[in-house]
């Protein structure tokens, strides 16, 4: 099955056919004139396309671009994803629309941490605060410059309420937070805003209980370097499509039915910009669920699944049991052997917690229903999340 979802489908038409003119010269080859029509007589395009089309259109680039940034290359060739005065503006109003939902001028002051680094999110992001009013600080850990020390001072010096990060920093921040507090967090800290990974409802709990009553965690929006903001958040943990700028297509991986839908997602610009975004592969899988009217869903973000690992359902099945242990944790990550099925757990959790690895392995059996050979590992001395420099992003199924 093949779900479309966009606001309007004739003028989408008739902007798909604009922009393949403006990026290719030439218009996609179909009959007749529906959307689903012209969809299928386009190819698809990943990242490698748009990698030889950034070669091509090098000049281009150089002249038209206000922002220059790129991807960070961890599994291919780095990405250009330039952005003009044009699309960098209608990026700036997706992340508006997001951020005036949840903080307010004069009351919220918003940290973004990210280490800002030929990153077009977060100029978007800075940009998007200073439109609305809302105060806001660029942080990260740099050592002998920014100490999470420092980090923790000024969080509480400019009472900071809000954090916009990916999941894997944050909870990073929390443990370093935690423990250059003493075990407390600074005071006015009530809100993340998490992106850039998927962030399920069990993680948002989790994080909930680390920062403490009357916190909120959720996922702030979707989107990538190279496609933008193209998804805002909802307090459940699942997506707003922007469809006024965007289609969003779903190809189907297994049972579908009108009304709910898993599968691979693709996204095409009706907004002009200087990439191709024409029927682009995320390379992300979603389940797109309908809600009241006919053209009307929401989307949850599933993640990817690295061939030999861990299906989603499994995925899910293990997050759900660690982030529901008797207490909150700030890391973990998996090491999974499928064909043996066997699963090797790492868990950090405060130094001072009291959690057991019996404890741990009896969650995941009891979860997995014993399909599984558990060896569970607490707070191993020398593990990477310790480290002082953290990783932004985290693969937390890991093929043995």
């Amino acid at each position: 099955m093949h779900l479309i979802v966009t606001r309007d489908h004739s003028a989408a038409v008739e902007r798909i056919r604009r922009n393949a003119r403006i990026h290719f010269g030439k218009e996609p080859v179909y009959k007749g004139s529906s959307l689903p029509e012209l969809l299928s007589s386009m190819p698809i395009l990943n990242k490698d396309d748009l990698i030889l089309y950034g070669e091509r259109h090098a000049d281009q680039y150089l002249s038209e671009a206000i922002l220059f940034s790129e991807t960070s290359g961890t599994t291919s060739i780095p990405l250009q994803t330039p952005r003009s005065k044009l699309d960098l503006g209608w990026n700036v109003i997706n992340q508006i629309s997001a951020y005036k939902a949840l903080v307010r001028p004069g009351i919220d002051r918003v940290a973004l941490l990210h280490p800002s680094v030929l990153s077009p999110f977060v100029e978007g992001a800075a940009l998007a605060l200073q439109n609305l009013g809302v105060g806001y600080v660029r942080i990260f850990p740099i050592p002998g410059v920014c100490e999470y020390r420092r980090i923790y001072d000024v969080l509480q010096r400019y009472r900071i309420t809000a954090i916009m990060s990916t999941p894997a920093l944050v909870y990073k921040l929390l443990y370093e937070l935690k423990s250059v507090g003493n075990g407390a967090l600074p005071r006015s800290l009530k809100t993340i805003l998490a992106t850039g990974e998927r962030f399920r409802p069990e993680s948002a709990r989790n994080m909930e209980r680390i920062i403490g009553p009357g916190s909120m965690a959720i996922p702030f929006v979707y989107g990538s370097s190279e496609t933008a903001v193209i998804m805002i958040g909802n307090p459940d943990c699942s997506y707003r499509p922007v469809t006024e700028d965007f289609v969003f297509e779903i190809l189907s991986t297994g049972a579908a039915s009108p009304d709910h839908i898993r599968g691979n997602l693709l996204v095409t610009w009706l907004r002009e910009g200087m990439l191709p975004i024409l029927r682009y592969d995320t390379g992300d899988t979603f389940t797109a669920s309908r809600v009241g009217t006919e053209e009307d869903y929401v989307f949850r973000f599933e993640g990817r699944t690295a061939p030999g690992s861990m299906d989603i359902q499994e995925q899910n099945t293990v997050e759900s049991a660690l982030y529901s242990l008797s207490v909150p944790i700030f890391h973990f990550e998996c090491s999974v052997a499928s064909s043996r099925r066997q699963l090797r757990c790492i868990v950090i959790t405060e130094p001072s917690a009291q959690l057991s690895a019996d404890e741990v392995e009896t969650a995941l059996t009891f979860a997995l229903n014993k399909d599984w050979q558990l060896h569970v590992e607490i707070n191993p001395a020398t593990h990477s999340f310790l480290n002082f420099s953290p990783f932004p992003k985290i693969r937390r199924f890991k093929i043995a």
